[in-house]
Order: structure tokens, then sequence, then C-alpha cells
């Protein structure tokens, strides 16, 4: 009977840890989201098709708004399809890919602090001496088509979008097309 008992107590005493700590950080979680499913694991080998990997992953929508900005772009980051950018033949085809895959894409281009965030996390992940891991690569250029789409583009403020043109003119990456056309229509365009 003790036994018994005890699940249900742990369970609740995890729930109440939850909502603590939330409320200490001021209403939003700090930690990104944990994929459930991801490659490599059983259940992921069962899947048919993309579509099938792609409801595995989303994120539900209570949860994002739950979650800081930072560890939302930290769960966008860490996506389990994220690999995907680098079978698609543009950046345009990537922002639209991405958008079928990754339903937090939409929560994090509503809050006004995500543009500027992912600006910083692209020149960490592109500005260290040492030599960027295979992940680091991946998320960088992830960042970079993220951040020539007009709607983070134009959240971005003046000296932000400047700052972004000279890292693209430095940095593009071949396999990722497009960049450098995607950031001039947005510069000809001008902040909207």
């Amino acid at each position: 009977m003790k036994h018994i008992l005890m699940r249900p107590l742990s369970v609740l005493c995890a729930l109440l840890l939850s909502i603590v700590l939330t409320a200490s950080a001021g209403g939003f979680m700090e930690q990104s989201y944990l994929y459930p499913v991801r490659p490599g694991m059983d259940i992921w080998k069962t899947f048919r098709s993309h579509e099938q990997m792609a409801a595995a992953c989303r994120v539900p929508e209570d949860v994002q708004r739950h979650l800081s900005t930072p560890a939302l772009l930290d769960t966008v980051l860490e996506h389990p399809m994220i690999i995907d950018i680098y079978a698609q033949n543009s950046c345009t085809a990537v922002q639209r890919h991405v958008r079928l895959c990754q339903n937090a894409i939409p929560e994090l281009e509503a809050r006004p602090d995500a543009a500027s965030l992912m600006l910083e996390r692209y020149r960490e992940l592109t500005g260290s001496e040492n030599t960027p891991t295979y992940q680091e690569k991946l998320q960088a250029d992830f960042l970079l088509c993220l951040l020539v789409e007009k709607p983070f583009y134009s959240a971005l403020r003046s000296e932000e979008r400047t700052s972004l043109g000279g890292l693209v003119r430095e940095r593009e990456r071949p396999w990722i097309h497009g960049v450098q056309e995607e950031l001039e229509k947005r510069e000809a365009e001008g902040a909207e």
C-alpha cells in the first residue's frame, strides 16, 4: 500500500517543483525543451515518412509560451531534424522547410528579443578561435538563414542589420546558397 501511494506523491512533488522553478524564473522556464523522440531511438526507426518525424518533434504550444527566449532559441536549435537544412538547395528553401517542420518558429518570431539574441548566438558560434564542431556549424548556418528572413531581419536594430551584413559577406558558407541574395533583398526593402 505504501509503495502504491509513493508514485502519485513523487509525481505531485515533481509537478510542484516545476511550478516553483517556473515561477522563480519570472514565469519562464530557462531549460530548453527535451524532445521525447529523437533519431537513434527505436520509435524513430518505425517512422515511414518525414511528416511522421516532424509530427513527433512538435513542441507543445503551452510549453513554447513558458520557455524564456534563450530556452526557446535553444529548443529550435536542438530540433532533431535541423540537419535537414543541408538537404535544401537554397536559403529560401531552408526557410520554407523549417516552417513546415518546426512549429516553434512562429513563437520565436513573436518574441521582441529573439532576433537580437539570434544574432548574438550566431556571433558566438562563428567568432570562436577554435574550430567549430559540426553541430555549431549547422546551428550557425540555420541561424543565418533565419536572420535574413524578413520577420527576423526587420526586428533587428539598424546597427544589428549592418553587423549582420558584414558577417554574411565575411562568412557565407557555400552549402547554403542564397543567403547573400536574401540579405541584399532585405537591405533594398529597408526596415519595415
